[in-house]
């Protein structure tokens, strides 16, 4: 769940079936950039569907997009990959109030997908700790998953009822990409079409400092237009192959 893509880590293993490899993180025009970020790629030769990329076009995605996209895609496809260990890229860049990544994920939601992998591999699972910019944010989403580690009651999660549609798409997408390769995703019902926007409050209601800003700084206009266009690009290109 770091906020960049593991480009790396994809290309070591993308044609490798024994490793299944899931990602979720910002795309487009955000580092690393390229294309093999995109949903599209899905791995290659007896790879071929071992490789799950969730790709955000924007900023913003928070607890709700996270969770959606753990219960339609991750869980289905590791469900049916039965692992021998969860490695997870444990960067908290993706997390409210970080100043680089944009999104809005709260330490409860942190610790809620690390209950939801240790049903995994009888719970053998390695977090690495990854990126993450903001030492108080950090230090908040580190204790929760140490307590969701340690089955602890896990901190209440409240979820807004809608999503931004370019985040519903994201998961769609992904979701389109690999029916083909993992039968628990064609039992999947159709992500609801609701595309009211959603502003979530911030996690942390302190005092704001130089450390820990209140609010995170909002994607400018022309970020917001190009990623409407690879988002409309993307699905032109679709189109035509279907």
């Amino acid at each position: 769940w770091d906020v960049h893509h593991g480009n790396g880590t994809q290309h070591q293993y993308e044609n490798d079936p024994n490793v299944l490899y899931i990602s979720i993180h910002r795309h487009g025009m955000f580092f690393p950039g390229g294309t093999d970020g995109g949903a599209d790629h899905t791995g290659t030769g007896t790879g071929k569907g071992f490789n799950v990329n969730i790709a955000w076009l924007s900023s913003g995605a928070g607890d709700l997009e996270y969770i959606a996209a753990f219960t339609n895609v991750v869980l289905p496809i590791v469900y049916e990959f039965c692992p021998d260990l969860v490695i997870v890229s444990c960067g908290f860049d993706s997390a409210v109030h970080d100043p680089l990544g944009g999104q809005r994920v709260s330490p409860a939601c942190f610790a809620h997908m690390t209950h939801m992998l240790k049903a995994f591999a009888s719970g053998r699972m390695i977090l690495a700790l990854e990126g993450g910019y903001n030492l108080k944010t950090i230090s908040l989403c580190a204790e929760e998953v140490m307590r969701a580690l340690q089955d602890n009651r896990l901190p209440e999660l409240k979820l807004p009822s809608s999503m931004k549609p370019t985040f519903r798409d994201s998961i769609i997408s992904s979701i389109a990409h690999h029916t083909s390769h993992w039968k628990q995703l064609r039992f999947l019902q159709q992500l609801p079409a609701d595309v009211e926007p959603v502003i979530q409050p911030p996690y942390y209601e302190g005092p704001p400092d130089e450390t820990h800003p209140r609010d995170l700084p909002e994607e400018s206009e022309r970020d917001s237009l190009e990623s409407i266009y690879i988002l409309r690009r993307y699905w032109r290109r679709r189109a035509q192959e279907d």
